[in-house]
């Protein structure tokens, strides 16, 4: 078997929640943070995972990460190991992106780095480290550590330059599958034309809270979670799951001839007949509307 890597994230702390840069300061989890953790190991306990039996558990000294760790359950065959450390942010320790860009607007850390801290170089060895160590034998590793170091991992994992790690995410308590990423570097591969971030899927196998990036019709945006228009979710009849843009295989339902205000879908509707419009219309086959 392939050696698959997992990478955890630590849960939400008072510096995550307000969007503060984390470096080697220690902070402690929330309440909201260690709940988060319970339930990751809940789903990492259960099938598929089935408690990784076999898994080899690496994770971050700092106490956000190791508490994650211990309290998904991996705390007694957990190593603690300097090169999961966050990225030292050196000056902008502590910093929101707002207050960096209010200097340097055009800044970023994927390109810039950061001054009077490490360089992307220094994390980037530190990144293939923990690689050649997760591909030195054919077992799992599950490794618990931070947001930053966490993408440049898994960006290093698919021989890609640390710059690729703008691309991926991990929200608090998450964790995300070898196997996800590889689908997702070759995808961004394929296309050739790297996706805009805000509209970039979450990947992987487990999370507290799972991500489901859902389009609001006809917008081509994401609509935010528990909005009207992510409620509004064509499904496919057959399989339960989502199409997506509004059918099966991302197929919008297709539009009526003449079913503009003065054409024959406007008369077929003021006399109640089934002419035109959207009566006329029909979703592909085997889907419908999402109830609301």
């Amino acid at each position: 078997m392939a050696p698959r890597i997992l990478l955890a994230r630590h849960g939400q702390t008072e510096w995550s929640v307000s969007g503060r840069h984390t470096g080697r300061t220690d902070i402690p989890l929330l309440d909201e943070g260690r709940r988060g953790a319970k339930l990751l190991g809940e789903r990492l306990h259960h099938a598929p995972w089935d408690g990784l039996p076999d898994v080899e558990v690496r994770t971050s000294p700092l106490v956000r990460a190791k508490e994650t760790c211990e309290l998904a359950g991996f705390g007694p065959r957990a190593q603690e190991w300097d090169a999961l450390l966050e990225i030292d942010y050196g000056a902008y320790e502590g910093l929101t992106p707002a207050q960096i860009k209010a200097d340097r607007p055009d800044w970023l850390i994927w390109r810039d780095g950061v001054p009077a801290g490490e360089t992307l170089a220094e994390v980037c060895a530190r990144a293939d480290a923990v690689v050649d160590w997760a591909r030195s034998a054919d077992r799992d590793v599950l490794v618990f550590a931070h947001g930053h170091i966490l993408r440049v991992l898994g960006a290093r994992w698919l021989g890609l330059d640390v710059s690729f790690a703008a691309r991926l995410r991990l929200a608090p308590t998450s964790c995300r599958c070898s196997a996800g990423l590889r689908r997702a570097g070759r995808g961004e591969l394929e296309r050739h034309r790297p996706p805009r971030l805000s509209r970039h899927p979450v990947w992987g196998a487990a999370s507290a809270a799972p991500v489901e990036p859902v389009l609001a019709p006809g917008s081509g945006r994401l609509a935010p979670r528990g909005s009207p228009a992510a409620r509004y979710r064509p499904r496919n009849a057959a399989t339960g799951r989502s199409c997506g843009t509004g059918g099966a295989c991302g197929r919008r339902r297709p539009a009526s001839p003449g079913s503009g205000p003065s054409g024959p879908a406007s008369a077929g509707r003021a006399s109640g007949g089934r002419r035109g419009g959207l009566s006329a219309a029909r979703w592909p086959r085997g889907c419908r509307p999402a109830p609301r």
